[in-house]
Parts: C-alpha cells; structure tokens; sequence
C-alpha cells in the first residue's frame, strides 16, 4: 500500500482531497493497476440512479487474530482498503 511515514514511523492516510474525485495508477505485482477514488456518496448515488435499493454497506477490516497472524494486514486498521456494498433490484 503506498501511504507516507509521519515523524513516529506510522504510515498515515491524507483525506485532505477526500472531495477530489481522481485516477491513479500504480504498479501492483508485474502489472499497471488504475484505481479510482470516488466519494461515498458518489457510489450511492450511482446505484440509486440504476434503480437499486442500498441493501447493506461494510468497510471490512482484519480482526486482532488475522493481525496476529499477518503483521502486515495492520495497516487496514488505519482505514480500509475495500468498500463492499450490497444492493436490490427495486421491484
């Protein structure tokens, strides 16, 4: 994951353009990844416009025993790397 070092070694996230919808890309193993960053509402927004109803939204981060396990999965504890969204077809 690619975040900055503060003055204590952490990494640290900036939302500081939270509001700014962009593209970026990045190398992720041997391959050119975009990855896009849209707010929030711009996602809920979208499925309501295609006639979905918002079924249930999740923002999955590792427990303390995956963490134990891979040391490496703590940094999802600082913000998560996935949104999952479950959306219905209205009738």
């Amino acid at each position: 994951m690619t975040g900055w070092a503060d003055g204590d070694e952490r990494t640290v996230w900036s939302v500081t353009a939270y509001g700014q919808e962009s593209a970026r890309s990045q190398s992720w193993f041997d391959t050119t990844v975009t990855k896009y960053h849209h707010k929030l509402s711009t996602h809920v927004s979208a499925l309501t416009r295609a006639g979905l109803t918002l079924a249930a939204l999740d923002e999955p981060q590792p427990t303390p025993a995956d963490v134990a396990r891979r040391p490496d999965l703590a940094e999802h504890l600082i913000r998560p790397p996935l949104l999952v969204v479950a959306a219905r077809k209205q009738a």
